[in-house]
């Protein structure tokens, strides 16, 4: 789907150590046609940049009708607590032909002083009753949220748009200069977390939040962005091609990343700081807060 036979080829004749650099090189030979804001087209589906609060009320309300629709309890209650976000959130949207929003995606970039969603989870105890073992490299931070595609799209339409929501957040982190990305999940949902831990090379620092008072427990990767772009056109073929098609079109193709990071545990002075350790709780509930694919219950809900 990402890739052409010639492509394909080169990528068969030379050894695993150098794919990282044809990658970029493939990359450097495609037209640069997205810059700022993000916007480009794959196939029937164009994906678009929208910063929230300049969003147009007819589009905002499309996206209030995806990404928190009805049948979700307290939806209501989810918007105004997103609403303190969007000042530092940069949304992407993926439409059909239709101008139906078929996937969508949010970055939220951590600014002085405020936190990002999942700074206001509490690390729950491993089932051992010690603090899950966990490390959390200090540098700037964004997080990956309301990660979402429509219910109606199967097969390769579906990974077609996950793919482009993720294209989109990478030219964003190009642009910003964002180190890492937090991103939670539904630890039930073990197709959502092989996508991210083995086809998008997030980490798994071994951390488990709850949110409020709800006992649902969620889990926590994230992505080190510089690691990304050294490795992930490594991982397998696969992922070659899916890491040359992301880079391709980009008018800025190199990220700046500094050349040292230091990983240092979780500590209650650190920036970025979760609340406090709460006791283990086995309750499940329902509701994904990322919800790109679909989990092996046919009812599909998030939060």
């Amino acid at each position: 789907m990402f890739g052409n036979k010639l492509t394909m080829l080169m990528r068969d004749v030379i050894p695993r150590g150098g794919w990282n650099a044809l990658s970029n090189f493939l990359a450097c030979l495609s037209v640069p046609r997205i810059g700022s804001p993000i916007s480009f087209y794959c196939g029937q589906f164009r994906l678009q940049e929208f910063y929230m609060p300049g969003m147009e009320s007819g589009m905002r309300k499309k996206f209030l009708a995806f990404c928190y629709p009805n049948d979700v309890p307290d939806n209501k209650k989810e918007v105004e607590i997103d609403l303190q976000y969007w000042g530092s959130t940069t949304t992407f949207l993926v439409f059909s032909g239709q101008e139906k929003i078929e996937g969508c995606v949010q970055f939220i970039e951590k600014k002085i002083g405020g936190k990002i969603p999942a700074e206001f989870g509490h690390v729950v105890d491993s089932i051992d009753g010690g603090k899950e073992a966990s490390a959390v490299p200090k540098g700037t931070y964004s997080e990956i949220y309301r990660c979402r595609r429509s219910r109606e799209l199967h097969g390769k339409d579906s990974v077609l748009v996950v793919a482009m929501l993720f294209k989109a957040i990478w030219a964003k982190v190009i642009q910003t200069g964002i180190e890492y990305s937090y991103i939670t999940f539904d630890p039930d949902n073990h197709a959502l977390r092989n996508l991210y831990l083995r086809k998008l090379a997030f980490k798994d620092p071994k951390i488990t939040l709850q949110f409020g008072n709800n006992a649902k427990p969620w889990g926590l990767l994230y992505a080190d962005w510089a690691d990304v772009d050294r490795n992930l056109a490594s991982r397998g073929p696969n992922s070659f091609l899916l890491a040359t098609w992301i880079r391709q079109g980009l008018k800025q193709k190199n990220p700046r990343f500094p050349a040292v990071k230091t990983d240092l545990p979780i500590s209650e002075d650190d920036a970025v700081l979760f609340a406090q350790v709460v006791r283990p709780v086995h309750t499940r509930a329902t509701a994904p807060r990322n919800d790109a694919l679909p989990e092996r219950n046919p009812t599909r809900s998030f939060s």
